[in-house]
């Protein structure tokens, strides 16, 4: 074992606390979790017992920054789908306006 290892294990076990939240549970509630963080919510306060689970359960851990990294792109890839949206609509208004601000020329018959 190394000193590392063994400094991780004995900050586990001091680390507990009498009500902690298990594997099961905490898979139950991470999307959440992960959810708020990434909105930029209160998410340690809604959901206070899951940064001490993550304290102690290395493969929970694990899997909350796989979901958070997964969430995060996804947030950023929606933010710039709106984002290209917006400049969609903006150069189509621009257009209409244009259009609609240009001179009318009429045919006559001859």
């Amino acid at each position: 074992m190394t000193i590392k290892s063994f400094c991780n294990w004995i900050r586990s076990i001091y680390g507990t606390v009498e009500d902690e939240l298990d594997c099961e549970a905490f898979t139950q509630v991470i999307p959440h979790y992960v959810d708020l963080k990434v909105a930029g919510g209160q998410a340690e306060a809604s959901f206070p017992k899951i940064k001490q689970h993550l304290v102690q359960c290395s493969e929970c851990c694990d899997l909350y920054h796989a979901l958070y990294d997964i969430a995060l792109i996804e947030s950023q890839e929606e933010r710039l789908q709106a984002v290209r949206s917006d400049e969609a609509q903006v150069e189509s208004a621009e257009l209409e306006r244009a259009v609609m601000a240009s001179p009318r020329v009429t045919l006559e018959p001859s």
